[in-house]
């Protein structure tokens, strides 16, 4: 729960910073665009992820939070992807961060399925 609150804060912070800025955004390098595509592959497995989980398996946490999460990954992963995408140009680390992000979420995702 704690990726997904992170994640939102940082996005927050990216469309205001994006609106504050008002510069011409360079377009990110073809194989930056090929690393977001190839990260953005694993949601085409979320309906075989969806059909997996048990979300009445956690008892220690409250079912509509793990629905809310599980529910919200493919908004994640498209918005995290447009994000690194607009934000290399002037922000490289930043985009690299949402990255890793990205990664952790998928982790989270096959952590859920797994036990």
């Amino acid at each position: 729960m704690y990726v997904y609150i992170v994640a939102v804060a940082e996005i927050c912070y990216i469309c205001i910073a994006m609106k504050l800025e008002k510069k011409q955004n360079i377009a990110a390098p073809k194989w930056f665009v090929l690393l977001l595509v190839l990260f953005a592959l694993p949601i085409l497995t979320y309906p075989c992820f969806l059909s997996r989980v048990d979300i009445a398996a956690f008892a220690g946490v409250d079912a509509d939070i793990m629905r809310f999460m599980v529910y919200a990954m493919p908004v994640y992963v498209v918005l995290n992807q447009w994000l690194s995408y607009k934000v290399y140009a002037d922000r490289k680390t930043l985009a690299w961060i949402l990255q890793a992000l990205l990664l952790v979420v998928y982790a989270f995702g096959l952590w859920l399925v797994c036990f």
